[in-house]
C-alpha cells in the first residue's frame, strides 16, 4: 500500500501504520512489514504503536536496494508516470501519480508478485544476460 499523505517522519509513519492495521484486520503478529532503515522507521514511537497494534517491524539490512521492493516499485512507476515525460510542476507529476498508485493499491498481490527479490537464480535466464 502506498500512503501519500504528509512528509515521512515519525507520526505519518504511525498514522500509515494505524492505517494498515485497520485495513487489514488481522490478530496480533499475523503481519510483518519488511521496510528500510529510514529515522522515522526506527523511531521508538513508531516501535511502540507497531506492538500496540501487533504488527512486527522487520529492518533491512542496511545498503541492500536489491532486497528492498520499494525501489523496483520507483523503477516501476518512473516507467509509467515519468519514462520520457516532465511534469511542468509538481502538482502536475502528483496528479499523474495518483491513478497509478490507485491501480496498484486495488492489486497487491501483482504488485508483491512482481516486486518481490528473488533470492534464487535461473541458470538459463542468466546465460542470456552474458555476452561473449
Amino acid at each position: 500500500m502506498i500512503w501519500n499523505e504528509g512528509s515521512c517522519n515519525k507520526e505519518h509513519t504511525i498514522q500509515f501504520l494505524q492505517r494498515m492495521a485497520d485495513w487489514l484486520g488481522v490478530g496480533p503478529g499475523a503481519v510483518v512489514i519488511i521496510w528500510d532503515g529510514a529515522t522515522w522507521h526506527r523511531a521508538k514511537a513508531v516501535q511502540a504503536a507497531a506492538a500496540k497494534l501487533g504488527l512486527t517491524l522487520f529492518p533491512l539490512p542496511a545498503y541492500s536496494p536489491d532486497l528492498n521492493p520499494i525501489e523496483n516499485l520507483w523503477r516501476w512507476m518512473r516507467e509509467e508516470v515519468t519514462h520520457n515525460h516532465c511534469h511542468p510542476s509538481m502538482r502536475h507529476l502528483s496528479d499523474a501519480c495518483k491513478p497509478f498508485i490507485n491501480r496498484i493499491n486495488a492489486h497487491p498481490e501483482r504488485v508483491v508478485s512482481r516486486l518481490w527479490p528473488k533470492f534464487e537464480l535461473n541458470p538459463e535466464y542468466e546465460k542470456l544476460l552474458v555476452s561473449n
